[in-house]
């Protein structure tokens, strides 16, 4: 009878688990700029039938990312159709396996409560939010996660003959997590090596170097060395573009003042981990106040895993600080230890779930998930809305079309996703070369550029007509 209930609660448990992780993930349109971008690439894929090399428009192939993410997003439209769900599913899918993970992690380092982890995971604010974001990360935290678990187990819980295998695992996962965003994804395997070599426990499990660096090149380099092979120059694309100065320099102007550090992820770090900011900030002293305590003494099993937390938010953290390339998605991955150091501290005070409690959390998740239904009536702009921007084209009855260019300005391009048209941008540079291609376009020029486009045409004896104007903000034109 106890196993049948068991049985039953588990069952309940993970369906209202994935009620949370899927619910109303299609309910608003695609936002600009990294949505757009997201899909668009995605979208490419499909029509292109290359999966190998990225691309925003057939003519301009897209590097900054490995494909996994274009994969999953393309692979997923292609099974469920073309809707603003099925373009978040992966990330659906890999928010729900995260918080398993982190339920699994659950067993080793808050053992007495378990579900205390993955609970304080879903009703963080900051990660609940991104899973309703088409994004890298989100899939990057379930491999770094993933990564991470296998490693724990193999220190802390395997058999000595298990623990290999899972070692094993643990290189896989971090392969798929450098396919999913690069070198970023290996800060976790750095925070591992760091606590291996300042707790000597922590050694007696054999890390696998020769299988586990082949499974690692393997899985993670596999697409790096394909496309270079077809073209030599991303080589030093990869290495110096997207590694060196995206760290070392302004190049990407991605928020590269030192005081960004506090407001780019300050905000994030303090308001993300809303409920439980100050437990947070309780457990990270405890496990601070332990690491102390063993400096003086003896480490024990339990310090040993305070550290590994520690060491797991601190290194890609610092990292991220050091870096010149600052974004609040980032941090994303160190959400998970930051659960379950809070978790920690509810359980080192023996935290009960009292009647209030309980309809305090369950109201916080309901508002988390309705959240996802508020934001489709968010005041974007409307170009930062590729459904609303796509509608509002149709409207105008532009007549037959494959191509959308935008004239000196950011293109709008989860307009692919919608209308299936190429989209790009081009410039006063550009703008000869484009009109000499055979194609069937439409031009969405800003209002204030609308005179020197005119003028510049009209030096290419060319004639183009108002279509009408996009609210007070854009004006469509096709050639006569």
């Amino acid at each position: 009878m106890l196993t049948i209930q068991y049985r039953a609660k588990t069952i309940m448990l993970f369906m209202a688990l994935a009620l949370f992780c899927f619910s109303f993930q299609g309910y608003r349109g695609i936002w600009e700029p990294d949505e757009g971008r997201y899909t668009a690439v995605s979208m490419e894929m499909l029509k292109s039938k290359d999966w190998l090399r990225p691309h925003l428009h057939y003519e301009k192939q897209h590097w900054t990312k490995p494909p996994v993410t274009y994969w999953t997003i393309a692979s997923s439209v292609l099974l469920l159709g073309k809707t603003e769900f099925a373009a978040r599913f992966p990330n659906s899918v890999t928010f729900f396996l995260t918080v398993i993970a982190v339920y699994y992690l659950g067993k080793i380092f808050t053992p007495e409560r378990p579900i205390l982890p993955p609970l304080l995971y879903i009703s963080f604010l900051f990660p609940v939010t991104v899973s309703n974001i088409i994004t890298t990360d989100t899939i990057l935290t379930l491999w770094e996660t993933a990564g991470i678990s296998c490693f724990a187990y193999a220190t802390w819980v395997s058999k000595r003959d298990l623990s290999g295998r899972h070692m094993l695992l643990m290189w896989a996962a971090f392969g798929i997590a450098f396919m999913t965003k690069g070198p970023p994804a290996l800060l976790p395997l750095a925070s591992i090596l760091i606590f291996r070599g300042l707790v000597p426990e922590a050694r007696l499990v054999p890390m696998r170097w020769l299988p586990g660096l082949f499974i690692l090149i393997l899985i993670g380099f596999s697409w790096y060395v394909a496309v270079i092979t077809t073209k030599p120059s991303l080589a030093k694309y990869f290495i110096w573009d997207e590694l060196i100065l995206r760290i070392f320099s302004s190049h990407h102007h991605r928020n590269d003042k030192w005081y960004y550090i506090f407001i780019v992820y300050g905000p994030v770090l303090v308001f993300g981990t809303m409920p439980w900011t100050i437990t947070l900030i309780k457990g990270v002293r405890r496990a601070i106040r332990s690491l102390k305590t063993s400096i003086r003494h003896h480490m024990t099993p339990q310090t040993a895993r305070d550290l590994f937390l520690l060491l797991w938010i601190l290194i890609p953290l610092t990292v991220f600080f050091l870096s010149k390339s600052r974004l609040p998605l980032y941090v994303l991955p160190i959400f998970a230890p930051m659960a379950i150091l809070a978790a920690q501290q509810l359980q080192a005070t023996k935290f009960r779930f009292t009647g209030f409690r309980r309809v305090m959390i369950i109201a916080w998740l309901v508002f988390l998930i309705s959240a996802r239904i508020g934001s489709a009536y968010y005041p974007l702009k409307l170009h930062r809305d590729a459904k609303l921007f796509a509608h509002s084209i149709e409207s105008l009855n532009p007549g037959e079309y494959d191509e959308i260019v935008f004239f000196k300005r950011k293109p709008v391009m989860g307009l692919v996703f919608y209308l299936n048209v190429e989209v790009e941008r081009v410039s006063s540079h550009t703008l000869a070369e484009e009109l000499l291609e055979n194609e069937r376009r439409i031009w969405i020029i800003e209002s204030s550029l609308v005179k020197s486009f005119l003028e510049t045409v009209a030096n290419y004896n060319r004639r183009f007509h108002s279509l009408g104007r996009i609210e007070s903000s854009f004006e469509l034109f096709k050639e006569s």
